[in-house]
């Protein structure tokens, strides 16, 4: 065909392409609602058990049109709402959260708990608190805690990020603070009263880190510099010197003008409980070893190669003290000679890097591993025959903190979120200050609104909400990453990402049923979102795996429906009707509605943020739109009287209270860089309380509680946050 022949083809076929731009532009939003209308239609039929017939037939739900503007709807507001509501204050947390240290006041008659977002005081003889001392702000962990000498103040280093903490003193007999220190207050490792009580030594480790002495009367700094960071600062028995490491030495000071007086090329050190002794670890090519110098002089005393120190390493009358060696072996030095007096049996090894002596002098209590088991455990070394006595149960995590609340009778360890007493005396051991196990992922209540049930790890926990305490726990040993219970109470649902759903009996603690997903699809940081819901009659149980979401017949335990969904994809929430007749999930923002009388699937809704279904069948959705989210009825597509602005780093779905009157939202705005939860009025469509939120864990999902009185929330050390909501909607 010649190029004249071909000019009337080409001239065509562009027309024709420009029409089908037009007609695609001018139809998009069909486009895509047809997409999802093929995708749920590719979910037809259903396997493999034929859909149950309850109650009275009630129509299906068809595909609904796309919302029109609603003049009376409340537009987004133009400048950023959360600036301008208050935070709301009236909140309380169930669990400790992870225990960070414990440390025992000079007195003894403060035991000084350093917890995920409190710091708590304790009657060390009945463990009755005394004060919860609050954070000053959000904090991510608590870095040091240190007493004065005389027990009336505690020092205490706040972590808020990489680039802000704050150092406060607290007056623990008045319970107020003393005041508030300035300088650099990041990261610090260790602080250092001197005798007198009147001036704190701290100092840093990281790169920006430094070593600042502060005048107590004024708050003032007396010395800083700026050139030194490391672990530790220590003031001499006599108060003459004080010494830290820096830069793989170890420096010491003269206590009234600060000039260096020695040097000593050494990582740490620990001073002598009752001489001028000094012994610190140093690398010689590499290879580990101890040094023993006196602190006055900087003369080295005694070397000894091929070994390490441990934290608490002098004994009472500073005599001796105690290395391990490459093998991990317990040796005890004599202080004066040099010589090793004993050694542990062979099996036992060192795994931790403290030890605790007795008052004596004569047992060491000590973290060891044996060379079969896994997990640590707290053991006593009798120095006088060399036998090794495992004392309580064996535990994974790292110790903390020990400390004598009766020297020579009651011990106290603390390791992940217990605290532990032992009994010298008689062996018993105790679990005491349980805390919660971090990385909290669900918190549900229960119908009467009585319990909070909470997730973390492999364990349920069941709080009283009246007492604040933990009345018990269950250890399903597999990760949980949602809970619900059903209507009555008397069961508790726990999914496992690992593709299967626990049903535990409230009433015995014992397991009913374990049900299984089609296959075991595990995907970092999605499994936690899933969701599982029960239906208000209590006859079916659904349960969002990835790919596919599975409907239970709660009396048989057999599958009603199995719906494959695109690979991957997980429905991040679930809810039934309230006549149990209809099942809506969702999922990367789409919203979809099952029929469980016929089976019948269809796509509602795109951009959903949250849904809730009112007494006569409707259902309400809360949808993105060009001003922001738009309040809808999915039923009559008419717009309700609710729009608030979209924020890009707000959580994908929020949370209606039980009367409909408000919606709560995971929120970070751009005038508010910290997450927040956000609680709208429905009516009037504007946001009316702010509260705060510490350390959310990592895609919570809000709970009311079924008076719609409080809000509760996981958050990321283990502790579940609840709020009492104090606004409310006429």
């Amino acid at each position: 065909m010649s190029n004249q022949n071909r000019s009337p083809w080409l001239i065509a076929g562009a027309l024709l392409v420009g029409i089908m731009v037009c007609i695609i532009c001018a139809t998009g939003a069909g486009i895509i609602g047809l997409r999802y209308w093929l995708l749920a239609q590719s979910s037809a039929p259903l396997s493999p058990v034929p859909p149950l017939i309850i109650g009275t037939p009630v129509p299906a739900v068809t595909d609904i049109p796309t919302p029109t503007a609603n003049p009376a709807a409340v537009t987004s507001p133009t400048t950023d709402p959360l600036s301008t509501i208050p935070v709301g204050s009236d909140w309380f947390e169930l669990g400790k959260g992870a225990i960070w240290n414990i440390v025992l006041s000079p007195d003894r008659q403060y035991l000084a708990v350093a917890c995920s977002e409190y710091l708590y005081i304790y009657n060390p003889l009945n463990y009755e608190e005394l004060w919860r001392i609050p954070s000053p702000g959000p904090i991510k962990q608590i870095n040091q805690i240190s007493w004065s000498p005389d027990s009336h103040y505690l020092a205490v280093n706040y972590f808020y990020d990489f680039d802000a903490g704050q150092t406060v003193i607290w007056d623990v007999g008045q319970q107020a603070k003393n005041m508030t220190l300035s300088g650099q207050n990041l990261g610090i490792s260790s602080f250092a009263w001197s005798q007198d009580g009147s001036r704190l030594a701290s100092l840093t480790n990281n790169s920006r880190g430094s070593l600042i002495v502060w005048d107590l009367e004024s708050g003032e700094i007396l010395f800083s510099s700026p050139d030194d960071n490391g672990d530790q600062v220590a003031w001499s028995l006599d108060g003459q010197y004080l010494i830290h490491d820096s830069l793989n030495k170890v420096v010491v000071r003269s206590s009234e003008d600060y000039r260096i007086i020695t040097e000593v090329q050494a990582d740490t050190f620990v001073l002598s409980n009752s001489t001028d002794l000094v012994v610190s670890n140093y690398r010689d090519g590499g290879e580990p070893g101890v040094l023993v110098w006196n602190v006055a002089t900087g003369e080295t005393v005694h070397r000894l190669p091929d070994v390490e120190l441990v934290t608490n390493s002098w004994s009472p009358d500073g005599t001796a003290f105690v290395v391990t060696s490459k093998e991990g072996e317990i040796l005890v030095i004599d202080a004066a000679s040099g010589e090793t007096l004993n050694e542990t049996p062979n099996k036992w090894k060192l795994n931790q890097s403290s030890v605790l002596w007795s008052p004596a002098g004569n047992q060491i209590f000590m973290v060891s591993k044996e060379v079969f088991l896994a997990q640590n455990v707290l053991s006593l070394w009798n120095l006088r025959d060399g036998t090794v006595i495992q004392l309580g149960e064996s535990f994974e995590s790292a110790v903390r903190g020990l400390a004598w609340l009766e020297p020579g009778r009651r011990m106290l360890f603390s390791f992940g979120s217990r605290a532990q007493e032992i009994n010298v005396e008689t062996g018993l051991s105790a679990d005491i200050l349980v805390g919660h196990i971090p990385a909290q992922t669900s918190a549900v209540w229960s119908p009467d609104g009585q319990t909070i049930a909470s997730s973390g790890g492999s364990r349920i926990f069941l709080w009283s909400v009246a007492s604040r305490a933990l009345t018990n726990s269950y250890d399903i040993h597999n990760s949980i990453s949602s809970l619900a219970y059903d209507p009555d109470g008397n069961r508790l649902a726990a999914f496992s990402p690992w593709n299967t759903v626990t049903i535990w009996s409230t009433r015995t603690g014992q397991v009913e049923h374990t049900l299984t997903g089609d296959n075991v699809r595990v995907i970092h940081n999605v499994m936690w979102h899933s969701a599982l819901s029960w239906s208000p009659d209590g006859r079916y149980l659904a349960v969002g795996f990835v790919g596919h979401l599975i409907v239970w017949d709660t009396q048989t335990w057999g599958r009603s429906f199995t719906i494959p969904l695109p690979y991957d994809t997980y429905p991040a929430i679930i809810n039934f009707s309230p006549d149990s007749q209809y099942l809506a999930y969702g999922w990367l923002g789409n919203l979809f509605t099952l029929s469980l009388q016929t089976g019948e699937q269809v796509n509602l809704l795109e951009e959903v943020y949250g849904f809730y279904w009112v007494p006569d069948g409707d259902m309400m959705a809360l949808s993105r739109s060009l001003d922001g989210a738009l309040l809808w009825n999915t039923s009559t597509a008419e717009e309700a009287k609710f729009s608030m602005p979209i924020y890009p780093d707000s959580s994908p779905f929020g949370s209606f209270s039980p009367s409909e009157n408000l919606f709560a939202a995971l929120v970070k705005g751009p005038t508010v860089p910290d997450w927040h939860v956000i609680v709208w009025d429905i009516r009037s469509g504007l946001p009316i309380e702010r509260l705060h939120l510490y350390n959310p864990s990592d895609a919570p999902l809000l709970e009311w509680s079924p008076d719609g009185t409080h809000l509760a929330l996981p958050s990321e050390y283990g502790t579940v946050i609840v709020w009492h909501i104090t606004v409310t909607s006429e």
